[in-house]
Order: structure tokens, then sequence, then C-alpha cells
């Protein structure tokens, strides 16, 4: 598809699956606790997602279930002429199916995502971990910032760097695996606004 092409809140686009309207659009930005590449910072572009409703697939068929999504914007186009035909035929032969469509974009939806942040841990410290884990826990706020869970952190000592994570937890003994858990669309400036932490320190029995 060609990602150069625009899409617009409220337009017809071409999704992956099929032929849909733009609900948003969501722009993210790179944080502490994701793989930064050389080159670039906290706070520098990463990408943009778009939520959208799909009405038919690109055989005209319209699409009964699942039809509220979101995916990555660099995947999806703008409609081409080819995709337009197939919209308008699919509109003239499923009349019933296309009024069923606009009420249904009249329904609020949203998306809920989470992330998965791992940590190493040891021995010696994983009791202390989890006790600086219960401190953050208790202490954020209802919605929070990656920034607040790392100034908590700060705040009680925490014995592990929350600026430095790992790739995953299946290459070290101990770690701690931490999820964190949002609502597409919120937002505080370029932070991701997180209403979910909760956390695991995970062993691995070879």
């Amino acid at each position: 598809m060609d990602t150069k092409k625009k899409i617009a809140i409220g337009e017809w686009f071409c999704a992956l699956e099929g032929i849909a309207i733009a609900e948003r659009i969501h722009d993210f930005y790179y944080e502490e606790f994701e793989d930064i590449p050389e080159g670039k910072k906290v706070g520098d572009y990463l990408l943009s997602v778009v939520e959208y409703k799909l009405f038919c697939d690109y055989e005209g068929k319209p699409i009964r279930r699942n039809r509220f999504k979101y995916f990555n914007k660099a995947w999806c186009s703008s409609l081409d002429e080819e995709s337009k035909i197939v919209l308008n035929n699919s509109i003239k032969s499923y009349p019933k199916e296309y009024k069923s469509f606009l009420k249904f974009l009249k329904v609020p939806k949203y998306t809920y995502e989470t992330y998965m942040v791992f940590y190493e841990v040891t021995e010696d410290n994983k009791l202390q971990v989890a006790q600086d884990m219960e401190n953050i826990q208790k202490s954020l706020p209802e919605k929070f910032t990656y920034e607040d869970v790392i100034r908590i952190g700060e705040e009680y000592h925490c014995v592990i760097n929350l600026k430095q994570h790992i790739e995953n937890g299946h290459r070290t003994p101990i770690y701690l695996r931490v999820m964190m858990g949002f609502t597409n669309g919120d937002f505080k400036g370029k932070r991701v606004l997180f209403d979910r932490f909760i956390y695991k320190i995970c062993e691995i029995h070879r």
C-alpha cells in the first residue's frame, strides 16, 4: 500500500482487512521503556495508529463481526480508484448492511492496549524489587505516565534502574515483568497515560 497517501478522520480508507472509516488517529513517541534506535531519543516520533470501523472486504462483502480495529497507520492507505468502485457497488448491493453500518458509526468504541516491560533481577535483590514495585503501585495516581513511574521509583530509591529494561525475560534466570495498560487516545503530551500497573517477578528453572 502507498503509505504516502494521507488518511483523514471520518473518511474512507484501505485497511488490511477491507474498506473502513477512520475513527481516530493517535501519534506515539519514544519513551524510556522502549527500544530506542541509534539517532533517536525519548520524545521523538515513533508511529501513528488508526482506529477504524470496517464496512466491507475487498470483494465488496459486508463485514459483520469484529468491525472495530486498530493498526499501524503506515500499513493503510487512502482509497484508490478500484477500491472506490468496490465500495460504491457494495453500498448499492447491500443497503440494509450499509444502513446498519451508519448506525454502528454512531456507537462510541475504544481499544485498550498493554505494554510489557522486562527488567533484570538478581537473587540478592528480588525481595527488595518486589517491595519497590509494591510501593510504586500503591503510590501511582489513577492515571499516570511512565515518567511518573520513574519519579516514584526514584523517591523510594528503587534498586533497579527503570530506564534500563531488557528485551525479554527469557534470557535471564530472574526478571521483573511489568504490564501497563491504557485506552488508545489517553495521552499527556507525548506520553501515554496509563491506568493499569501490574508486576510479577518471574524465575526460570532450567
